[in-house]
């Protein structure tokens, strides 16, 4: 540590690996890892964090934590490039999940998702994976925008899926990419009413259900129509986010047809109701926007 501190660091990498030598013991790989950062050695530290994980993959979180650090969005970053060449070398010559899992990791820092679903669907095949981690990748090419990436994503989970949430959520997710692709009105109206006939307006289509009220309002310009939508869904027996989460749409809907006092009424029961939660706070903000208005 004294070697460390004084900047003497090839001293300091001796120190470490001298005492766990002595010491098998004794693991000071985060530390000889962040020397070799230090020292500008990325290939080492990328390989000794890969060591670690090798031995025990509860490294894995604490271990991406570090390598973030050095790798950036950009597929042509050298570093990028680095760490994926000595995971690719480690899948050929001793194939371990842990080492797909990092793939599909980097390649979701680097925005290619499609590569990281290559390794999630490797993963999967294996027995290894789960859907709802391809899930998480769609999730995130959406929110990016990737909506090429995400549809692919989300078709695929509803061709190897038989859990009804799972696939909902995928039905849920393409709806909204072909609402946020201004695709067809009429097309988007089939599929939910396919939804709703197939599944029905059950508290298991309930997301679905207040997107569709949202399609409605805002692409169909039919506010009255999302209004009974929504007034609908309150009547299932959901909790008190659900309501709230409800009621805020239900408000937005009435501020779009200017029914400002039926909106702060909505709204006022939200923060009332929900005080100290996220969605409450919401409602706070909509009341102050609304009451501008």
């Amino acid at each position: 540590k004294t070697f460390q501190e004084n900047h003497l660091l090839d001293y300091a990498l001796l120190a470490y690996k001298k005492a766990m030598k002595l010491n098998p013991n004794l693991n000071y790989n985060f530390q000889i890892a962040f020397i070799y950062g230090e020292k500008a050695e990325i290939e080492k530290m990328f390989t000794t964090y890969l060591n670690m994980v090798e031995k025990s993959e509860n490294f894995l979180p604490t271990v991406k934590n570090f390598i973030g650090r050095y790798i950036t969005t950009n597929s042509d970053n050298e570093n990028n490039n680095i760490f994926k060449k000595l995971l690719l070398k480690r899948s050929q010559n001793n194939p371990h999940t842990n080492w797909n899992q990092l793939l599909s990791w980097l390649f979701i820092q680097q925005k290619e998702y499609e590569k990281a679903l290559i390794q999630e669907k490797a993963l999967y095949k294996r027995g290894f994976g789960d859907l709802n981690n391809i899930l998480n990748v769609g999730k995130i090419a959406f929110d990016n925008e990737n909506f090429t990436a995400s549809k692919n994503i989300f078709n695929y989970i509803l061709e190897q899926t038989t859990n009804l949430e799972i696939a909902l959520t995928s039905k849920l997710y393409l709806l909204q990419i072909d609402i946020n692709s201004n695709a067809n009105h009429v097309a988007i109206e089939q599929q939910f009413q396919q939804i709703f006939n197939t599944y029905g307006k059950t508290i298991e289509t309930l997301n679905i259900q207040a997107i569709y009220a949202e399609f409605l309002a805002f692409k169909k310009n039919k506010p009255n129509l999302a209004i009974a939508v929504l007034k609908n869904a309150l009547k299932l027996p959901i909790n008190q986010f659900q309501k709230g989460q409800l009621k805020i749409k239900l408000a937005d809907v009435l501020v779009f047809t200017n029914k400002f006092s039926s909106a702060l009424i909505y709204y006022t029961q939200v923060q009332n109701s929900l005080k100290n939660h996220v969605i409450g706070q919401s409602a706070r903000f909509k009341i102050a926007q609304t009451s501008y208005f």
